[in-house]
């Protein structure tokens, strides 16, 4: 049965810099049989899009209230606006994509398998790259993830970024909604749809390229400091603190508020400064381990807090 499949990306100024790698990426996949839809985030070269993107590849330009919002403020409208209108063009699968990264030619071809496969949410391999495309580190993503991601994989971490993801279209009517409180928006996505009982297929063989710079504030990294972790302590509370609203008759509620537990208590522990030194010389000693990166928010756990500390 044909799918009929959307390449999904938002449009901003930044993303002005990598236009051409995005379009160059976009053109030369492997299947072409796929229309690219596109928000207009408060982006003045909408006609150098059209002109760089392949003519056989129908482009729709979506617009959204209040352009030049970011994060949670900008998907409360994207989703349903991608949800009725993925609806109203009986789009069957939709592919996210971040403008300011690529992907290898054949993602397209490649998910539109998986989906065919009866997938219900699939996601590539990452490898971070530098602002000008080198490729910054080896890929320790997919010997670190699991085939087939669940809830409990990511009720402490995310595993799952809007670059390097898709989605059956129907299931964007079942993601919770967004809250402006809200921090990480695809964490929520996923953790949405998870909790529902759905689950993310890891796509073999597929790579995303996921380009870090200054205004990436997740990012890959292997060094932190004590703001960043207390920056992520806040996030999990706020993210937790929303989920919890939709929690009351799923299996995941226990596990949801343990990990609020968790997390309420490493922000007790790390108000002394003498836990919170050794906290950061644990995290970084494990960020630098050879083969083995740090998933989104996995540096804010218990786990790095020494275990004498923690008994005193």
């Amino acid at each position: 049965m044909k799918m009929k499949t959307i390449v999904f990306g938002v449009l901003y100024p930044k993303m002005q810099d990598f236009l051409k790698e995005y379009a160059v990426c976009i053109n030369s996949q492997t299947d072409l049989d796929f229309e690219l839809w596109l928000v207009n985030n408060n982006f003045s070269e909408v006609d150098t899009v059209r002109k760089l993107i392949n003519s056989k590849i129908p482009i729709r330009i979506l617009d959204v209230p209040n352009p030049g919002t970011r994060g949670p403020t900008l998907w409360q409208h994207i989703i349903p606006l991608l949800a009725s209108e993925t609806k109203k063009h009986n789009v069957d699968v939709v592919i996210f994509t971040d403008t300011d990264d690529t992907f290898e030619i054949a993602r397209v071809q490649k998910t539109k398998v998986a989906f065919d496969s009866g997938a219900d949410i699939v996601f590539t391999e990452l490898v971070p790259i530098s602002s000008n495309g080198l490729v910054k580190g080896e890929a320790w993503y997919q010997s670190n993830v699991p085939s087939i991601a669940q809830f409990t994989d990511i009720v402490s971490k995310n595993l799952l970024g809007l670059g390097h993801t898709a989605i059956r279209a129907e299931l964007l009517s079942k993601i919770y909604p967004v809250s402006t409180d809200l921090v990480v928006t695809d964490w929520w996505i996923y953790s949405s749809l998870l909790a529902q009982g759905y689950q993310g297929h890891y796509l073999q063989n597929c790579v995303s390229f996921y380009r870090q710079h200054d205004d990436n504030i997740a990012g890959i990294r292997s060094r932190f400091d004590a703001e960043y972790i207390q920056y992520g302590v806040n996030l999990k509370i706020q993210h937790y603190t929303e989920l919890l609203k939709y929690m009351e008759n799923s299996d995941h509620l226990k596990l949801v508020q343990e990990e609020m537990e968790r997390i309420k208590i490493l922000d007790a522990l790390l108000s002394d400064p003498r836990i919170l030194a050794r906290y950061m010389m644990n995290l970084n000693n494990f960020a630098k381990l050879e083969g083995r990166g740090l998933f989104w928010r996995e540096e804010v756990d218990l786990k790095f807090v020494p275990t004498d500390l923690l008994k005193n």
